[in-house]
Order: C-alpha cells, then structure tokens, then sequence
C-alpha cells in the first residue's frame, strides 16, 4: 500500500499512536521511498528537511512496538523456564515468531474487520511469516532495539534465538514502560 500524507501527521502518528495507521504499517518491514534529500516543500513554500526528524519518530515507534509486543505476551506456565517462588520471579522464554506476530497484530487490536470475520483470521501470522524473507526482514527491523534491550539486561537469547525475560521483574517492567 501507498499513500501521501502531511509530515506532522506521520510525526503525530509515530510518536503518539494517535491514530495507530501510519504507526502500525511502520511497524512492519516496509519498503522506503526517498526522494535523496529528504526535503519537503511545506504549504507556505518553506522546504524543510524531515529526514532525520521522521527517522527518530519511526526508531521511537519501533521502541514502542517491541515493547508492546513483550508486554502483552500470554506468560504460558510452559514457558517458564526458571521459578524463584519467593520473589514471584519467573525466567520465560519467548519465540521470536511470537513476538513478531504480537508486534504486527498491535495495529490490528480492535480492528472491526478481524472481530467480524471479514479479515483473513491467519493476516497477522502471514505479515510476519510471508515475504520473500519472512522472518529474516522482521530480524532485520528489530535487531537494534533488541540488542539494546539485552545490553540493558532486559532480555537475553538462547542458544535457539529465543529470548529470556522475566516480565515480572519491576525494573524490566520500568524499562519498557
């Protein structure tokens, strides 16, 4: 899909899910087109470059997103891969396709069409899983961010590329909050 809109309608959108439109495509791998100079021609005839501007917007979404995806994953008992009852502290681990199609579904939650059935029911799992890549451009997209979370010891991997995470620890729930 394509589409023209006003800069400060991405930037709102991107920052402040305020419409959750722009925001969510651009949750998902996605192909840019640039005009080389990234300057915009403002209805009062200013030309402003938005590049750098629109890049920390779409890096700020991304954070969310990832975020997002991490806290509203279902914490299955079969998940939990260390338990510490004494501190209600549990280590989960989490398939990377479910993080993913967590993420790509957060711009279809309360989306009229999947409620009534109007939608492919499997839309979200084939964003994430179809492509000529699959899997490889979400990597791609998130790996920064997921580096950064486990630089901070928010999350850490598997020899699986799985993550490892404790969402009920109080600090990796400040963190990504």
């Amino acid at each position: 899909k394509y589409g023209v809109t006003h800069v400060n309608t991405l930037l709102d959108d991107l920052r402040n899910w305020s419409g959750l439109y722009l925001a969510g495509r651009m949750q998902k791998p996605i192909l840019s087109l640039e005009n080389g100079n990234s300057l915009v021609t403002s209805s009062t005839g200013d030309r402003t470059n938005w590049g750098d501007e629109i890049e920390e917007a779409h890096l700020g979404n991304l954070r969310a997103a990832l975020s997002t995806g991490l806290l509203l994953q279902p914490l299955a008992p079969s998940a939990v891969l260390e338990s510490d009852n004494s501190s209600n502290s549990a280590i989960h681990l989490l398939d990377m396709m479910d993080l993913y199609t967590k993420i790509a579904g957060i711009s279809y939650e309360g989306d009229i069409r999947m409620s009534m059935g109007f939608e492919d029911p499997n839309k979200v799992k084939k964003l994430v899983t179809g492509g000529d890549s699959g899997l490889a451009r979400w990597d791609a997209l998130y790996e920064p961010h997921l580096s950064q979370l486990q630089h901070d010891g928010v999350i850490s991997f598997d020899s699986n590329r799985n993550i490892e995470w404790d969402p009920n620890d109080k600090s990796t729930r400040k963190h990504l909050l």
